[in-house]
């Protein structure tokens, strides 16, 4: 886990992350200022002139760069929604190998929302220490992914707007959602790695 600052007022964390989870339309990106929700679209956020490529959107909150390579990995809810697909062993494997990650050199810093199965199910194919980052808020952990030096995205809109707000290398899965395989094209520019 990342040591992290004191960043002020909990209340004001709060308030931008419902912020960033406001968003319906592209209009309403325009007239609110509000970002995120369960279809980003590139262009909608290009467009809405809210956010800069390679830049955490809250300068306020934004600490150094770290070393760490992050694995995201998501899995809670998509046990019940087998169409999003759950990401296997072999996509990480092929980022792992693709990022060229040294794992007996690398800190990993993994960011889930099942701990347990997330535990488990990398130990089987990675042996160094995993960090795990427990940050309370979303916001925060956002904050966190963009600061690592690789990132290993999955399918989730989080590791999307991480990967967004990164000017690290990145990788992320094609398609994105299993149910969805025309919308990559929507998330995705055509310099951007992924794998499929």
């Amino acid at each position: 886990m990342l040591l992290i600052q004191p960043v002020g007022d909990y209340a004001d964390i709060q308030a931008r992350e419902f912020n960033m989870a406001s968003l319906k339309q592209l209009d309403e990106i325009l007239e609110h200022k509000y970002f995120c929700g369960l279809k980003p679209s590139l262009s909608n956020i290009e467009h809405s002139g809210l956010f800069k490529k390679g830049s955490f959107p809250f300068p306020e909150l934004q600490t150094v760069r770290t070393g760490s390579t992050a694995i995201c990995v998501r899995r809670g809810d998509y046990h019940a929604n087998p169409q999003l697909g759950i990401l296997p062993s072999r996509y990480y494997k092929k980022a792992m190998s693709k990022l060229e990650i040294n794992l007996k050199t690398s800190r990993l810093e993994v960011f889930t929302d099942d701990l347990p199965g997330t535990t488990k199910f990398l130990g089987t194919f990675i042996d160094n220490p995993l960090n795990f980052n427990l940050q309370e808020s979303p916001l925060l952990a956002l904050r966190d992914l963009s600061n690592c030096s690789a990132i290993i995205g999955a399918n989730s809109t989080f590791a999307f707007l991480g990967c967004f707000f990164s000017d690290a290398r990145t990788l992320m899965p094609e398609p994105f959602y299993l149910g969805d395989p025309k919308w990559h094209k929507d998330l995705f520019s055509s310099d951007q790695l992924t794998i499929s």
